[in-house]
């Protein structure tokens, strides 16, 4: 009969074990789950040698123990896969495919806030942009889950058309402008002085849009992590560019819709703040870099503009009437090249 209550009560104890490791409880709380159910062990086997009831309890412990400790290892081994670092890189020619499909199966839903062209012609669109070393991807195991499109604007040509006519800094009036300290983002001053003075002279500008993040990844601030690879990344050719053009101003400059810029006239509303949290270090860098004062302060200001929309069924790429298009702001961001003296 004792025999028979020891079956049953071993079974009891295999369960209680497999249950606990099941719940991945510590090792500690198993060894004192299997001390507690040893003593009853013990009492069944008051009749044996001490011998075989000390090995009966160590048996069981070593069972508990050694079911917790494995389940442990597969909890710890399947966390270490599903936490695997996103990967910031330049696009390849190899990623063409995966960025289009972002585009097509995620991207487009937000044309009303970032520039997606034609379906027809996305193909091209991220070709070109790769080629020219333009696209930056965040990169989950195999999977492309972000993009970017940075770049230092060398062309001359080029760049009046994107100050000009895309973002419309040039010949307006800002609808804000102001300062902000780089340290901590406080306004500090008026900057209206400076913007006249930023189109008089030679200026290097980096150009930052067309950037997105899957779903399933923003709040980890992988765009952010992602613009400050892209601006290392382009670095050598912006001090390159100061240094050939004399340039007295380091520029980052970009668009945003109304839904997307914040309230009001709050200059680091919406996805500005973020900008310049990764710009002023930078422009710290390149100043250093360039043999200049570290500046500071960054000049902000934010003109009328329309966000370039686009028919996605068109045969043609070129951008609707403003009337057809998302009105919001054309954005610059400018931090004075001051030489040190001698």
């Amino acid at each position: 009969m004792k025999n028979i209550n020891c079956i049953i009560l071993f079974k009891k104890l295999s369960f209680i074990a497999l249950f606990a490791s099941v719940l991945s409880l510590p090792q500690a709380s198993l060894m004192i789950a299997a001390a507690r159910s040893s003593s009853c062990v013990a009492q069944l086997f008051s009749g044996a040698t001490k011998t075989k009831t000390r090995t009966a309890v160590s048996v069981v412990t070593v069972c508990c123990v050694a079911l917790g400790a494995y389940r442990l290892l597969c909890v710890y081994q399947k966390s270490t896969k599903e936490k695997l670092p996103i990967i910031y890189r330049q696009a390849t020619s190899g990623d063409v495919q995966g960025i289009v499909d972002l585009i097509n199966t995620q991207a487009y839903k937000d044309s009303d806030k970032i520039v997606i062209v034609p379906e027809a012609f996305r193909v091209g669109y991220v070709e070109n942009g790769i080629r020219e070393r333009r696209f930056f991807v965040a990169v989950d195991g195999k999977r492309i889950i972000g993009y970017k499109k940075l770049f230092c604007m060398i062309d001359r040509q080029e760049s009046e058309v994107i100050l000009g006519n895309e973002l419309r800094l040039r010949g307006t009036k800002p609808k804000i402008a102001g300062s902000i300290s780089i340290d901590d983002q406080v306004s500090l001053s008026s900057a209206r002085a400076e913007i006249p003075e930023l189109f008089s002279v030679p200026v290097t500008s980096v150009y930052t849009g067309a950037d997105y993040v899957h779903p399933d990844y923003r709040g980890k601030c992988i765009n952010s992590d992602l613009t400050k690879y892209a601006l290392d990344a382009v670095l050598p050719t912006v001090i390159e560019h100061i240094q050939g053009n004399k340039s007295r101003f380091i520029a980052l400059v970009y668009g945003l819709t109304h839904s997307n810029a914040g309230e009001g006239d709050n200059l680091l509303g919406g996805r500005t703040g973020g900008i310049v949290k990764a710009f002023g270090p930078f422009a710290q860098r390149v100043a250093v870099a360039s043999n200049c004062i570290s500046p500071s302060l960054v000049h902000l200001s934010r003109h009328d503009a329309f966000k370039p929309s686009f028919d996605p069924k068109a045969d043609a790429c070129r951008p609707l009437s403003d009337d057809k298009s998302i009105p919001g702001y054309g954005c610059l961001i400018a931090c004075p090249l001051v030489l040190k003296m001698s």
